[in-house]
């Protein structure tokens, strides 16, 4: 029987994709668009728009896939994980973890009430907030979607910032302003598995950058 891995994994479908073939699964992707990344190599292909989740279940209960990998935080790959986990199928993410770290404005609440130094912020909810905040806000910052709606900003005058704040919210985000602080991107690569965590130091690498 064929071991095959379900893929939703947006702009790293092609890596993600030839690291589990080397490891001897087969691929059933589902890209977004034709000539996504990973879309020329998958045996098996789904092209749809990540709302149509039925129609992603059933693609992975057609082919007998077992486990998925959701490679993209994307807020409707998320959605799938409660109709993957409800017809039994196993993915790399628990649901309640990772909706604390995806929501920026309640991981920062978290780590600042556990003692850990972050920049200084302001957590925005309706244009009401934003607005009896004005005068406040101290430039340059940078703007954030609590989920990933928009690639963060950095703002150098009020009326870009309130702009991009009613975009946010009118796309049903809230919205976190942050001090800015000039310096370089990095990345810090850590794997766990169990209670065996590996860090693998700093990697200067911005991903909105490459972009």
């Amino acid at each position: 029987m064929e071991k095959i891995i379900g893929l939703v994994a947006g702009t790293s479908g092609d890596s993600l994709s030839k690291h589990f073939k080397n490891l001897g699964y087969k691929i059933a992707l589902v890209a977004g668009r034709e000539g996504e990344p990973g879309t020329d190599t998958a045996d098996h292909l789904l092209v749809t728009d990540l709302d149509n989740s039925q129609d992603i279940v059933d693609f992975f209960i057609s082919i007998s896939v077992q486990f998925v990998i959701l490679g993209t935080g994307h807020y409707k790959a998320i959605d799938l994980l409660p109709l993957l986990e409800k017809v039994n199928l196993q993915t790399n993410l628990n649901l309640e973890k990772f909706n604390l770290v995806k929501d920026k404005l309640a991981f920062k609440d978290y780590i600042s009430k556990n003692g850990f130094i972050t920049p200084l912020y302001f957590s925005i909810h309706n244009r009401e907030e934003f607005l009896a905040l004005r005068g406040k806000f101290k430039f340059p910052c940078v703007v954030k979607s609590a989920i990933d709606v928009v690639q963060p900003v950095r703002v150098i005058e009020h009326q870009r910032l309130e702009e991009l704040v009613f975009e946010i919210l009118d796309k049903s985000s809230s919205v976190l302003i942050e001090e800015y602080i000039d310096g370089s991107d990095c990345t810090v690569a850590v794997t766990n598995v169990d209670l065996d965590i590996k860090n693998y130091g700093v990697i200067y690498y911005s991903k909105a950058k490459e972009y």
